[in-house]
């Protein structure tokens, strides 16, 4: 049986998995990203858990190709990121060299919005849709572009870096060195940052109780479990993000025409706590209209970036993912 590797770099751990030619995950697992602005170690951990999961198959598979989703901006041609305001050490390194040296595979990069997007196409929620967008709510906020039926990354790779849309004027200082980004407001990061702040200034006790008064150990799953149970302002914190992720969709559909959005990443956990905000901001602020509009969330989870990596080879035997 022929398989490929497909890797996820996520913000704080890298998840791997072998997916077959349908799409199906064979085997997958995760570890948590140690000395995470090393790519040397990054590489020499993706391998330990290459080994690992070859080891869990019977009979032996033979693994063509390696899929490695990692965030953008990237150059895929050269294999290299360029330029991810969260890896700023990593830029220019040549990840695929890398990567290909240690595992013996020939290595596609994408961005792991696409790898994420395309993972719900295959074996997900968007499975039928022929226009969606796939964004993730994590440490920023990725996005992914499937358009007419097949994935679409660009001219430079780098389509759909919705995180960086300004959605507020001089707004909050980003990491690109902008202000107003859509990541500031609508991300993980965002909200476990105003949940420190409310929880310093006295307003979530019960929060501060559970990490035992360190404010920094805060997190967006407290805060989604929280609003779960009632907490006003844990509510109201996932209603802002919501909202603000509506304003980014909405300038998205005045320029792309789509009937399916799907959210993941830490974020998507909440559910309709932040879908609903998110939908009547799009009502309101969309142009045209767009009452069809579907958007849901990931049904795959941490999973859909591996997949979604490990079918690339399905997709294009170019580095260069469908730029037409």
């Amino acid at each position: 049986m022929q398989a490929t590797l497909g890797v996820d770099l996520g913000g704080t751990n890298l998840r791997a998995g072998l997916v077959d030619s349908s799409g199906e995950l064979l085997a997958w697992g995760m570890a948590p990203l140690r000395h995470r602005r090393s790519p040397e170690q990054f590489v020499a951990d993706m391998e330990v858990l290459y080994r690992s999961l070859l080891k869990e198959i019977e009979p032996p598979l033979t693994v063509t190709a390696l899929g490695l989703a990692v965030p953008g901006p990237l150059d895929p041609v050269k294999g290299e990121i360029n330029g991810a305001v969260n890896l700023p050490d990593w830029n220019n390194i040549p990840l695929v060299k890398l990567a290909e040296e240690a595992l013996k595979l020939p290595t596609i990069l994408v961005n792991d919005g696409s790898a994420f997007v395309l993972g719900e196409v295959t074996a997900g929620v968007l499975q039928g849709s022929s226009n969606a967008l796939g964004l993730t709510l994590g440490t920023g906020v990725g996005g992914g572009l499937f358009l007419d039926g097949k994935l679409r990354t660009g001219a430079t790779g780098n389509a759909c870096e919705i995180g960086h849309l300004i959605v507020e004027p001089g707004g909050r200082l980003c990491l690109c060195g902008r202000r107003g980004c859509l990541e500031q407001y609508a991300s993980a990061s965002a909200v476990r940052r105003s949940a420190i702040a409310l929880a310093e200034a006295g307003e979530l006790p019960e929060l501060l109780e559970q990490v035992e008064g360190n404010s920094t150990n805060l997190n967006t799953r407290l805060v989604s479990e929280a609003a779960q149970n009632g907490n006003s302002y844990c509510r109201e914190l996932l209603a802002e993000a919501g909202r603000w992720l509506g304003r980014g969709v909405a300038q998205a559909l005045t320029i792309l025409d789509l009937d399916d959005v799907v959210i993941g990443g830490s974020m998507a956990r909440a559910g309709e706590l932040i879908l609903a905000p998110a939908r009547q901001s799009i009502r309101q602020t969309a142009f045209p209209p767009r009452p069809r509009l579907r958007l849901v969330q990931s049904k795959l989870g941490d999973r859909a970036a591996i997949i979604g990596a490990g079918s690339l080879k399905l997709h294009t035997d170019s580095r260069l993912i469908n730029s037409d």
